[in-house]
């Protein structure tokens, strides 16, 4: 977790909410286009007024169009953050793996690992860090770093 800046609150997240969380940490470049977006719509609604002023009934054809051009440049945005998540493809598999073995399956990590192997690496003082470090009437998860 240290190794790919990734904080506890951060590896609640839904895997793909994480990567792409990630790769927008660490990319140099821009990958959103949002600003695109804005001058595109500018650009057609001042389109659409202009073609109001000629004939009221090409203003549909123009929005439609526009939604056309709006979705191409979403997938393009698409396509840019693919590309960047290429170029981040080792720390995104250990992030996968990480993911993986914090939550098999999708699930808790408490309900999958037998604590016998930390029993046999810790010994008798397992149960006594464990009763310190837990409430049981506090709501939420408690992460425990080796």
């Amino acid at each position: 977790m240290d190794k790919l800046d990734i904080s506890v609150s951060d590896i609640f997240q839904d895997t793909d909410a994480l990567i792409r969380q990630y790769v927008t940490r660490h990319t140099t470049h821009e990958l959103t286009i949002a600003e695109e977006k804005q001058q595109l719509q500018s650009l057609f609604e001042s389109i659409a007024a202009k073609a109001r002023d000629i004939d009221p009934t090409l203003a549909q054809a123009i929005e439609a169009e526009y939604t056309r051009q709006a979705k191409s440049v979403e997938h393009l945005e698409g396509r840019l953050m693919r590309a960047e998540k290429q170029r981040h493809d080792t720390a995104i598999n250990q992030l996968r793996s990480l993911k993986e073995k914090l939550f098999p399956g999708n699930g808790l990590q408490e309900r999958h690992d037998n604590f016998l192997p930390l029993y046999l690496k810790h010994g008798s003082t397992l149960f006594h860090d464990l009763v310190d470090i837990l409430n049981p009437l506090q709501e939420g998860f408690v992460v425990v770093k080796e």
